[in-house]
């Protein structure tokens, strides 16, 4: 069996490679359509098993209302007529009554499945509202990289958006497929080592600017340096010399005085 399923995938592969290049876009196409539909048949299932459950609840809780409403127009056309229609219809509320006493525990069951509906609608709609808010903010934040010299994370950010809103409105699948495809000629194109390196470059070129815009240069001048603190080689200079003598001299004049 084992060899049979060698052979098979041998001859599969060989197949595959005597294909054309066309004949295979064509093939990943019908595989991508097929993928589509079964995700919609899917999708349309889930829905209907909503509603069917949904309809059940409402049967169910409705049930007892439309029983009461037959007893009471029962009760009404019973008033005239003979007295052993009166008894036979009399007869048919008793039992239409032990059987509501009967169904007295399946109240609990009622009240449970409406409890259950209002729930998973209120459910629904948080799910539907923070779905909605996480992509648009997404969305929204993507939207202005796409200014920057390189458009890769403007595009991931709105793809990630895109698919996020996709899980509950169907109306974006369409934006998030053309966003993909857009992405990947953009990859295409650039290559992704190449992208990698531009944004690097482009985050080193933004940390340098506001480095220098912050730090303020210093404008204030520099004192000369004491006689005293200068090095040796600039000490056998003759005017170097000459003026550090001077200045000792006064220095020494001063505390005379003094």
């Amino acid at each position: 069996d084992q060899s049979l399923h060698n052979s098979d995938l041998e001859k599969e592969e060989a197949a595959a490679a005597t294909l054309d290049p066309k004949v295979i876009q064509e093939l990943d196409a019908k595989a991508k359509e097929m993928e589509k539909l079964n995700l919609t048949v899917m999708k349309e299932k889930r829905r209907q098993n909503i509603r069917a459950r949904r309809g059940r609840i409402l049967r169910n809780v409705l049930a007892p209302i439309r029983r009461s409403k037959d007893r009471s127009s029962a009760a009404q056309s019973s008033g005239s007529g003979n007295d052993e229609e009166k008894k036979e219809d009399d007869s048919n509320l008793l039992r239409e009554w032990k059987r509501d006493e009967s169904d007295q525990n399946g109240a609990v069951l009622i009240w449970w499945q409406r409890t259950r509906l209002g729930l998973m609608m209120a459910k629904n709609m948080m799910k539907r509202a923070t779905v909605g808010v996480v992509g648009a903010c997404m969305v929204t934040v993507g939207v202005p990289l796409l200014v920057f010299p390189i458009p890769g994370p403007g595009l991931l950010m709105i793809c990630g958006g895109l698919y996020v809103l996709s899980t509950e409105f169907d109306s974006t699948q369409a934006m998030l497929e053309a966003t993909r495809d857009r992405l990947a000629d953009v990859l295409k194109i650039v290559g992704i080592d190449e992208l990698r390196t531009r944004m690097l470059e482009h985050g080193d070129s933004a940390q340098s600017t506001t480095h220098a815009l912050t730090v303020q240069p210093q404008t204030s001048k520099v004192p000369d340096p004491m006689p005293e603190l200068l090095p040796a080689q600039e000490l056998h200079n003759p005017d170097v010399a000459k003026e550090s003598d001077e200045l000792s001299e006064e220095g020494g004049g001063t505390a005379e005085t003094d």
